[in-house]
Parts: C-alpha cells; structure tokens; sequence
C-alpha cells in the first residue's frame, strides 16, 4: 500500500489565517441593516462559526488490524550493492479518529524534521498505517505500531496548539469586532441624519435595533436563612434582576444556536461554554470566567463580584445514548461547586438528541429526583425550569437552580 506522509503537508497557519480572513470578510461584508437589527449574541455565535477550528481526536483504544496480512515484492541493496527483489508482508492497522481530518495533514508551527508515513481514509474516518518487512516478530511489529501511534499523538498535538490558540483569539476578539463595526455603522447613520437633506426612504425599510448595553453587576446585601451566634455579615447576593439578565443572555444565545444548527455541529463542549462566556463579558464587563476552583472542583461558568460567588454555570452535552443518571451526576457535580454561601447557579444541557422533549423530562424527574430537591421555581416550560434545592448537609439553606435546554448542532 503506498503511504503518504502525515504532518508535512501545506502550513496549518496558512489555513488559520485564511478562516480569521473569511470571519472579517463576513463581518464586514453583513448587510448594515441586518447586522444592526441582530443582537451582539446572534452575530459572534454565527461570525465564530465561519472561523472556528476543532482539532480531530484519535482514538487508539479502538485500533484494528486488517483481516489477513498481503505478501508483496519490493526492491532491496543488498550486501554487495546489487539491486533485488525481495519477498515481504505488510500489516495494516486502522486507528478511527473523530473530527475533521485535515490537520493530520497539515504542518503545525511545531513539527516532525522527519515525516510520519501513514494515510487518511477521510471515508471511513480512519488512520491506516503499515509495517512492511521480510521477518515479523510479533511482539516487536505491535511495538512498532505503537511507537508509530505515539508520534501521531504528538504531531496531534502540535497542531492542536495552534487550533486553541486561534479560537482563543477568535473567541477574545469577536465581541471587539462586532462593537466597533456597529459603533461605524450607527456613527455614519448619525452623521447621516445629521446632514440636513430629507432622505429618501425605502417602503420597505425596517426600524433597525439600537446595541444592548453594557450592564454593570449589581448586587445588594440578604441575611442568610441559618441563624448565626457571631455576628451578623451581610453576604452578596446576586440582584435578581441582574440574575435575569445573566439568563437572558444565556436564553439569547441558545435560540442563535437552535435557529443555525450548523454553528454548533462542529463546536465541542468547551467551545460552546467559551463562546457563552464571551457573551457574559459582553454584558457583565468581564465579570464571567470559566473552568475556575470553587469548593469541590472547577466550574464551567462564574461570575464573580469582588470576593464572593453569585453566578454559577455547569455545561454538559447530552447525547442520545445518554440516560437520566448522567443528569443526576451533573445535579450532583453542579452542587458539588457550591459553597454554603452560593445562592444562584443554572444547568446548560446541550442537546444533540431530537427528541428535546424526552430529554427534559428525563431532566426534570433527575431535579425533582434528587435528594437535595425542596421544590419547583416559579418558571416551568420548554426554555427554562426552576429549582429550589438546599445546599449539601444544611437542609436550610435554599439553592435556586434554573435549568437551560439547548438543542446544538449535530442532533440525531
């Protein structure tokens, strides 16, 4: 089987650059008057779907060789420099991976002075590779396999340093990006109606929407539900106001997801909880941070306000052979996070399963289920359900939860 070389093809930087080219492309080539009647939410979800990149994974554990090994003849030196042919066997080994496959064939800022032979089978979503020799010895031809495999593994990984570094970028710079193309746009309408000549208007023309605002956290003082022989000390709490607007931006950002499916199809986990992030800074003035160290472990979402906790999100995708103990456990990892004096949280489900409507009710019997449960919230429908549980070990002391559906991309 001929191979070709892995990780030696044309720059991976070379690509980056292009799909940082098409999101300012995009941006900048978005009708004035649609991008002005979007929310900031609907055009950094769509504009870092153009530019995003995520880095195939392999899955060596699900290796396989061929059915039976092929004898084939090649061309040797031997001792005296004569040209021969030689009788050999080749055995093929197949490593699945997931992704797209362009990366293995790319060359990453950091990469092998020697190339890897192997071959994608971009059809079957595979990774071929072959050793070929005159005297296998069992155990040294699976070594060979998986020394191969390592160095894979490696160039992988260089190449997906790059890819974080890009959507890292990306992700920081689109809402700076998208600011001040509206800041242009509204500046020369203003100069425009500011000219004094009548301005013919179109019978067609839509009154476009003004940019939402930046919003400053605010947060007032509650006395806890557990009495207290020290005295007392007034704790931050989260304005229930602001708590709402946290979750609206939350809301505005799943309904970007579900009306453009495709944006998400690509987008893992962490992706999708860092956009979500970047969104929250919009309207929070970076108050939102993601995978930080709270009490039993790191959270996907939190917002911060000084010293104390009060926001805080846990992400988790759902599939379709996903069952409700994979909700409890993320109830259970969600509560896990909060601390005695964290009042307010909410669970994101990421959906990749077309019967939405079985999914959450499976996740509300977990709520409802779980041992911590006290009672429902005032909201209950198909975009978000409310919960009131008590903190681990203190019965009295009250947890409110809302529950986030998203249906993302890559449903089935």
């Amino acid at each position: 089987m001929a191979s070709n070389h892995l990780f030696n093809g044309r720059e991976l930087a070379a690509d980056l650059g292009t799909n940082r080219k098409q999101v300012m492309d995009a941006l900048n080539a978005w009708d004035d008057d649609d991008f002005l009647a979007r929310t900031d939410a609907d055009l950094i979800a769509e504009l870092v779907a153009v530019g995003a990149v995520e880095c195939p994974e392999l899955h060596p554990d699900e290796w396989c060789m061929d059915e039976r090994p092929i004898e084939a003849e090649r061309t040797v030196v031997n001792m005296f420099g004569e040209r021969v042919r030689e009788r050999v066997v080749q055995y093929t080994v197949r490593i699945p991976f997931s992704g797209h496959p362009a990366p293995f064939t790319m060359k990453a800022s950091q990469y092998f002075m020697s190339p890897i032979e192997g071959k994608v089978d971009e059809k079957a979503s595979e990774l071929v590779i072959v050793w070929e020799g005159s005297r296998p010895e069992p155990e040294a031809v699976r070594q060979w396999f998986q020394t191969r495999i390592d160095h894979i593994e490696k160039g992988l990984g260089f190449a997906r340093a790059d890819i974080n570094a890009h959507n890292g970028n990306l992700l920081n710079q689109m809402p700076q990006w998208v600011a001040q193309r509206r800041a242009r746009l509204l500046a020369a309408r203003q100069v425009h109606a500011s000219i004094g000549i009548p301005i013919r208007r179109r019978a067609d023309a839509n009154v476009h929407a003004l940019p939402v605002q930046r919003r400053r956290l605010v947060t007032h003082t509650t006395p806890s539900s557990r009495a207290q022989a020290k005295p007392f000390e007034p704790e931050p709490a989260l304005e229930e106001a602001s708590y709402e607007d946290a979750l609206a931006v939350l809301r505005n950002a799943r309904n970007a997801f579900e009306r453009s499916p495709s944006l998400t199809e690509k987008l893992g986990e962490e992706l999708i909880r860092d956009l979500l992030l970047i969104l929250l800074n919009a309207q929070f003035e970076g108050k939102a941070g993601g995978e930080l160290f709270n009490c039993g472990g790191k959270t996907d979402i939190l917002i911060r306000e000084k010293d104390a906790n009060v926001f805080i999100g846990e992400c988790k995708i759902f599939g379709p052979k996903d069952g409700s103990s994979k909700i409890t456990d993320t109830i259970d990892q969600l509560l896990g996070y909060l601390t005695w004096r964290d009042t307010k949280a909410a669970l994101l489900l990421f959906i990749r399963d077309r019967d939405v409507t079985s999914v959450i009710g499976k996740a509300v019997a977990a709520f409802e289920a779980h041992p911590n449960f006290k009672r429902r919230g005032s909201t209950a429908s198909d975009e978000r359900y409310d919960f009131v549980v008590h903190a681990n070990g203190d019965p009295a002391r009250e947890m409110h939860i809302a529950f986030l559906p998203f249906l993302v991309g890559g449903a089935r």
